[in-house]
């Protein structure tokens, strides 16, 4: 590899799965295309480990389709990859993509699209769905779901450099596995410099309330939600709102028309039904600005486990008169690592119900 000027390679060697050497060739519409596993023992011409955050995997999970659902295409869901490239590495010439395997497939690779740049780092998404797990699989199947995947920098001389910056092992992956949620959630501790990841604790978070009504109120419009939440059948068919929403506010930030607070606050719910379970992970989408904050909603209906065509993996037991299935959710908010819970410092609570029919157990 010729010496580089603009960004430092760490030379290690990488292993996610031996393959031959071979062509890739595209493979269909949807942008995947044949790719070789990382390769053992190479030099820096070849497969490379990245330590200095020229590119890092942000997060990656399934897209809300706003109904309850996860987008799809041809019926397989679809992931949505969110990376950092350094702008020193795109300026070299380097190109990003996500390399990931799907179940009993050779490994495949998406390119990645940018998005905007901020600080010296340009954010990237990579849609992936091409032998991934779809709609209609069994809870068993899901939770035995295991797709290995990492991004990568395409070098000018033809060498490959991987995201190892959360990952310490350079023979790992990250991995979307049943038992994670599938999906690989946020760490605002590692390439701190990033986009998204340097932004101080914002000012001040609340005004969190439960919206969950068919009137003429607003999207946002419910009562304190520090009483928590009841997700029932008549919620999941007739109500027309189904929100949980708060604020956040941060001086010369929120209190603008500002284009970046996408990447300048980080807000993400942090969910578990029973205390038993592993954390899971989602972002909060921005609603609107009131005043000088902004205004975020969490549509429940997307962590619904009791969601149409979906079979839930999450656990979950039956009313005392029997006539309900019900699961039980603990929860709260972070928005740049600031945390809101409810008043007394507790996490907040939420119940879904439903009716007791298969939800694959």
């Amino acid at each position: 590899m010729t010496a580089r000027t603009r960004f430092a390679l760490v030379a290690l060697p990488l292993l996610l799965s031996a393959c031959t050497v071979g062509t890739a060739s595209p493979t269909d519409e949807a942008g995947a295309v044949a790719a070789n596993a990382p390769l053992v023992g190479v030099d820096g011409s070849g497969d490379t480990a990245d330590g200095g955050c020229e590119i890092v995997l942000r997060s990656m999970a399934r897209i809300p389709n706003n109904t309850g659902g996860y987008v799809t295409n041809n019926g397989t869901w679809v992931w949505r990859a969110v990376l950092d490239v350094s702008d020193l590495a795109l300026a070299d010439g380097a190109t990003p993509a996500v390399l990931y395997q799907p179940p009993n497939q050779d490994w495949k690779s998406v390119a990645a699209v940018a998005q905007t740049s901020s600080g010296g780092f340009t954010r990237f998404i990579a849609d992936v769905w091409e032998g991934m797990p779809a709609e209609g699989m069994s809870g068993t199947a899901l939770r035995n779901t295991h797709v290995p995947v990492i991004p990568y920098l395409k070098l000018t001389e033809g060498g490959r450099l991987f995201d190892h910056n959360r990952i310490a092992d350079p023979m790992g992956s990250y991995v979307i596995s049943g038992d994670a949620g599938l999906a690989v959630g946020e760490d605002s501790s590692v390439c701190a410099a990033a986009p998204g990841a340097s932004s101080p604790p914002v000012g001040w978070m609340g005004n969190a309330v439960a919206a969950i009504g068919r009137d003429g109120g607003g999207a946002c419009d419910g009562v304190p939600l520090n009483g928590g939440f009841i997700y029932d059948t008549w919620t999941r068919q007739q109500a027309t709102r189904r929100n949980v929403c708060f604020e956040v506010w941060q001086q010369g930030v929120t209190d603008w028309n500002n284009p970046d607070l996408w990447r300048q606050v980080d807000v993400q719910v942090h969910y578990r039904y029973g205390s038993g379970q592993a954390w899971q992970t989602a972002y909060v989408p921005i609603f609107d600005h009131v005043g000088n904050n902004a205004r975020y909603a969490l549509d429940l209906g997307t962590l619904d486990p009791f969601r149409p065509n979906y079979c839930t993996t999450e656990p979950y037991t039956k009313t005392a008169d029997g006539q309900y299935d019900e699961a039980d959710m603990e929860f709260y908010f972070t928005a740049n690592g600031s945390a809101l819970r409810t008043s007394s410092n507790a996490d907040f609570q939420g119940t879904y119900q439903d009716y007791p029919t298969n939800h694959c157990p």
